[in-house]
């Protein structure tokens, strides 16, 4: 979105004609100047400007209208979790992660639609518990940081589900799919007790209820904050860090925009300073653009690195929740 308006404002309404080298400010060449051409260090600071204005409007828009007034994708997931009665456990690094806190305040999610709305009601009125973690708040996100213990327990549990993965993958190149087929539904019940396996511990860690495993929640530090990391080490006990915002996006999309937008107008000024043409840069840089969208889209194991292991969905009470879980990025339900 933000290519194109930069592109219609330097072709339609002018705005390249500012890096004649001219005191004035014109929307088209002067007749004076016709046989000019434009400094191009004036071009790339003329485009970066544009460029910089119209992402900055749109991320103000995006954050102060659409997301506060529209529609707020991340905290309806958040809120889904919650109606839903599903908790995820996502381990973006080895040791280091994001947990949001989806169990019900009531205690339970099969119900219909005017039960819900009874709930829903119920919580704007302060009538029932509150959906965070602690007791007595609504602090549903986390940054955490986890002992060696737990992931140790997680790779000893995922170790068979990963080999049949593993194997059914290799079937998928060299074998037909009714093989792979056979493969996966003899393994079916070890894969089934491997998540109930790990959909029992996470939540016995979560609910303080393991002897050897722990964890403490706290705030970050100012400085930890501000710089992002944590100073403490991690070993015995796991730590739980309260989320101000929605740090877990950083495994999304939707977190990297900073990142995106970088790679976007370096690749738009690249093009254009190497071929003086706005209208080839715009073009080349939505190509990538849409390129990325698609292998994000579609093929998620090439984009990111993921591999989606089988999904097992149980019954979604207060003490049994349905479990998904994708390799390097897992997320236990």
């Amino acid at each position: 979105m933000v290519i194109y308006v930069c592109l219609c404002c330097h072709q339609v309404i002018g705005v390249e004609h500012w890096a004649v080298a001219d005191p004035e400010v014109h929307t088209a060449p002067p007749e004076y100047m016709e046989d000019s051409s434009a400094s191009p260090i004036c071009r790339f600071a003329v485009g970066v400007m544009t460029y910089l204005i119209i992402y900055l409007l749109q991320r103000l828009f995006m954050v102060l209208v659409y997301e506060r007034y529209i529609k707020n994708s991340i905290q309806d997931f958040v809120d889904i979790c919650s109606l839903a009665n599903i908790s995820v456990f996502i381990l973006a690094l080895e040791n280091y992660g994001f947990y949001i806190h989806g169990r019900s305040a009531h205690g339970f999610a099969d119900t219909d639609m005017q039960t819900i709305m009874r709930q829903l009601q119920r919580e704007e009125e302060d009538l029932c518990g509150h959906r965070g973690l602690l007791p007595g708040t609504d602090q549903q996100t986390f940054q955490m940081a986890i002992p060696l213990q737990l992931r140790s327990y997680y790779q000893k549990v995922m170790a068979p589900i990963n080999s049949i993965t593993l194997s059914t993958k290799r079937m998928s190149v060299a074998g037909p799919a009714a093989l792979r087929s056979k493969v996966l539904s003899a393994n079916m019940d070890r894969i089934i007790q491997a998540y109930h396996n790990m959909n029992k511990f996470l939540a016995a860690y979560l609910e303080h209820a393991l002897k050897d495993l722990d964890y403490d929640v706290r705030e970050k530090t100012f400085v930890e904050s501000l710089l992002d990391i944590e100073f403490t080490e991690i070993f015995d006990k796991g730590i739980l860090y309260t989320d101000t915002g929605h740090s877990f996006d950083n495994v999304l999309f939707y977190g990297n925009e900073f990142t995106l937008a970088t790679f976007d107008i370096f690749l738009f000024f690249f093009i254009e300073m190497l071929f003086h043409d706005f209208l080839l840069a715009a073009v080349i840089t939505a190509f990538f653009a849409k390129v990325c969208m698609v292998i994000q889209a579609e093929i998620p194991s090439l984009w990111l690195g993921w591999s989606l292991s089988f999904p097992v969905y149980n019954n979604l009470n207060f003490e049994d929740r349905g479990t998904l879980t994708l390799r390097n990025l897992n997320i236990i339900i």
